[in-house]
């Protein structure tokens, strides 16, 4: 009766030190992406005045970029 009670304490234990780690990561997901939206916003709000050729070489990049962090975060799925 020890090594059962003993195993049901040890998969509590790792459940919750599973569970502990799955909540603290996704609390971290939440706040970054909460700060990238209050970002954004006040930068739609009142953008920095560039001129059309900056204003379409940045949005190049942010397209650029967003694939690429894409991609990687596919393989990097697909890997795991």
């Amino acid at each position: 009766q020890d090594v059962s009670a003993n195993m049901v304490k040890t998969a509590q234990d790792i459940l919750y030190g599973l569970l502990g780690d799955f909540v603290n990561n996704v609390s971290s997901l939440l706040f970054g992406v909460l700060l990238t939206l209050l970002y954004t916003l006040f930068w739609l709000c009142s953008p920095v005045p560039m001129d059309s050729s900056i204003d379409v070489m940045f949005r190049k990049y942010i397209m650029f970029k967003t694939l690429a962090c894409f991609g990687y975060g596919v393989c990097v799925g697909l890997l795991l």
